[in-house]
């Protein structure tokens, strides 16, 4: 894990504003990449280490302090991120210090969700956050009972946050929170508002 600590070391030295290239190191070393490739290591049978949890929230800071690093990988990388966590197994049959591991891990993936959302413009909100919630879908809609559960209650989760977002947050009345949100049988509890389980 001491790649994604000095990628959050890098993130910290750009914001006290020493100057640097940091897009263009990010671009050069392929950080994003070598993030992405790291998790689809990571086995699914097994929550033994915080590595998952680390790299969610690595994205997390990069995404606040050079969201160009993220441009045009964000599906890809949420793709990998679920896979890496919805097919793990059902958190019943986890031991104990697993299931803490798990509970610290979805923490991890809700916050970098949200952080995507705060990311969007409105301008490009629709299209931005239909691409997200697609990527997720195809998880709610497997054959699993694990990953489907476990996509749904992420999905609902990040409606929530949505619909809190735009109308407590921006304030924007014309904005309609069903607008971004796409057509698909797995969405229908999560927009009646069913509660969530972590």
């Amino acid at each position: 894990m001491l790649f994604l600590s000095k990628i959050c070391d890098l993130c910290s030295v750009t914001e006290k504003g020493v100057p640097m290239n940091f897009h263009g190191f990010c671009s050069k070393h392929k950080l994003v990449e070598n993030i992405m490739a790291l998790l689809e290591k990571e086995p699914v049978d097994s929550l033994r280490t915080e590595f998952r949890q680390k790299a969610m929230e690595t994205v997390t800071v990069l995404s606040n302090t050079m969201p160009t690093a993220l441009h045009g990988k964000k599906e890809r990388l949420l793709n990998v991120c679920c896979k890496s966590v919805f097919f793990l197994p059902p958190e019943s049959d986890m031991p104990e210090t697993e299931g803490v591991l798990y509970t610290k891990t979805m923490k991890a993936m809700d916050t970098m969700l949200e952080d995507f959302v705060f990311s969007y413009p409105i301008a490009s909100f629709n299209t931005e956050m239909q691409n997200m919630l697609k990527v997720m879908l195809d998880f709610a809609g497997s054959e699993n009972p694990a990953v489907r559960e476990r996509a749904v209650k992420v999905i609902g989760r990040l409606i929530t946050f949505i619909r809190w977002y735009l109308v407590i947050k921006v304030r924007h009345k014309g904005f309609s929170t069903l607008s971004c949100i796409p057509e698909h049988p797995a969405m229908q509890g999560c927009l009646r508002g069913k509660p969530q389980r972590t």
